[in-house]
């Protein structure tokens, strides 16, 4: 099994000789709770500071498998009238990791007073690493050591950076926001030195959609149904999720990703607890449902939540009326 996974990994960056495309944006089943990370248009729209550390391990069992750490954070700045966002994620695959730094600038508009759209835009880093010796070849001779007799494959570790620029626009409304995000809009190629010849990757850009509600039915229950549609302008991704709740204390409900008439990817239930305010745990379990689902024991996922609102952050100096301006 150990030489399969490598052997897939070695096509995944190898199989087309020099130059690569593929789409790498990691997929999460809690992409309501990372919304900036996907569209920097959401920085500061909420109000507030907002704090989220997110973790997905995927398809367990399977060695070298995917696992993604996020750090995201955003404030609004009402002086200004803009948000600022924080984002920061790590992206393991196998022989294949990548680390990408990014900072947001969003300004915001309200509109009558129920409505604030964000202008968004992220820019930033992605330094990737590409361990060769984790690689296995057809042809290599691996008896004495690590030699993939290829002119493209280096046995030792090598990196690239490439810049990182997303541009987004999102709507917010007490119940309910919408969000478009164009991702990686340089599509810089990234450069991986080999023993003879570079291995050139580009990633493609990305277009995200994003839509979620917030239904009251009643003093105590709510409904929040939202979907989610990534695509690389040749295949799309779609995320749909239900979630009900009591007392914004407790929450749970189902996401399904990837149905269509091809294929149906994963059914994932999804549990939010609010323990104390102003803080969310949330869990999720991916449950696989294509051919995956015989090699592996399905994804976990869970994201800490902190968010203060503005009022709390900002608060207003203390009037005091003046005798001659009552």
């Amino acid at each position: 099994m150990k030489s399969q996974i490598k052997f897939i990994i070695f096509v995944l960056f190898a199989s087309i000789v020099l130059n690569i495309q593929a789409q790498i944006v990691p997929i999460s089943t809690h992409y309501t709770v990372l919304r900036d990370k996907y569209n920097p248009a959401f920085n500061g729209l909420e109000g507030g500071l907002g704090v989220v550390a997110n973790y997905r391990t995927q398809w367990t069992e399977l060695q070298k498998a995917p696992k993604t750490l996020n750090l995201v954070a955003d404030i609004y700045l009402p002086q200004i009238s803009s948000g600022l966002g924080l984002n920061i994620m790590n992206d393991r695959l196998g022989a294949y990791n990548q680390t990408a730094i990014a900072i947001a600038y969003n300004y915001i508009q309200p509109i009558k007073e129920k409505f604030k759209i964000g202008i968004g835009i992220q820019a930033g880093a992605n330094i990737s690493k590409l361990d060769g010796s984790l690689l296995v070849t057809p042809q290599g001779d691996y008896s004495t050591g690590t030699n993939h007799n290829d002119d493209v494959l280096s046995s030792n570790t090598v990196k690239s950076i490439a810049p990182i620029l997303d541009f987004g626009v999102a709507l917010h409304h007490k119940y309910f926001e919408l969000g478009v995000a164009l991702q990686n809009l340089i599509n810089y190629k990234y450069e991986y030195q080999g023993n003879i010849s570079n291995l050139n990757t580009t990633f493609g850009r990305t277009l995200n959609f994003t839509a979620k509600g917030n239904v009251e039915l009643g003093q105590n229950i709510h409904l929040k149904p939202a979907v989610n549609f990534l695509t690389d302008f040749k295949n799309i991704q779609t995320d749909i999720t239900l979630m009900a709740g009591f007392k914004y204390f407790i929450d749970a409900g189902i996401n399904v990703r990837g149905y269509n008439k091809n294929s149906f990817e994963s059914l994932s239930p999804i549990i939010m607890i609010a323990p104390v305010k102003n803080l969310q745990l949330t869990y999720s379990y991916d449950f696989n449902l294509n051919g995956l689902k015989q090699v592996n024991d399905g994804s976990h996922e869970i994201s800490l939540s902190y968010f203060l609102e503005s009022k709390n952050l900002f608060k207003q100096p203390k009037m005091i009326n003046h005798p001659r301006f009552l």
